[in-house]
């Protein structure tokens, strides 16, 4: 009885949101309804609970679903777990996609700079220092960078300047983190 008042008190989203995850641990996803049939806020429930447990695969496809809705709500979010839950998977060229997604919607959201730090370190990755260096250089003189991203920001700056033969640049970027 005391489950049952639970349930009830969570006003059935908890339930709604544990037959989702049960049906898709299960296997038995496609047995509940077809994908179009969930709601976005449903949906957006789920993802995030996949994402919230590692559970990336499942969670890019559920991202993307709601991706592909411009009027979706948090876009910004969802398009940042896009991109992560595709870097997490491996999938390099979606993950830079995605990211590049977000800063072209988003030039002056909260995940902007995380997008292109991350660009940047797919990019000289794949040893393509010259677009690292291109996506990092404007955010290194940027003084509204949040702080806790910007010793992080210039490491992998004065790297890529590095690996692309810059070393002059590069040591100037390394003396940037010492002050």
């Amino acid at each position: 009885m005391a489950g049952r008042s639970a349930s009830v008190r969570c006003g059935g989203r908890g339930v709604r949101l544990r037959r989702l995850l049960l049906a898709v641990v299960c296997g038995c996803a496609p047995l509940l309804a077809p994908a179009d049939t969930i709601d976005a806020a449903d949906r957006r429930l789920l993802a995030d609970a996949l994402y919230a447990r590692g559970m990336h695969e499942q969670a890019m496809r559920e991202y993307a679903v709601l991706a592909a809705d411009p009027a979706v709500a948090e876009r910004e979010t969802v398009l940042f777990r896009l991109a992560e839950s595709c870097r997490r998977l491996k999938r390099n060229t979606d993950a830079e996609a995605a990211y590049a997604r977000l800063a072209a919607e988003f030039p002056k959201g909260r995940f902007f700079t995380q997008a292109q730090l991350q660009r940047a370190l797919l990019a000289a990755e794949g040893k393509r220092f010259a677009d690292a260096v291109a996506l990092l250089t404007p955010l290194a003189e940027n003084a509204a960078v949040p702080a806790d991203l910007a010793p992080a920001l210039l490491q992998t700056l004065a790297d890529a300047l590095e690996r692309g033969g810059d070393a002059a640049g590069s040591l100037a970027r390394y003396g940037q983190l010492r002050t």
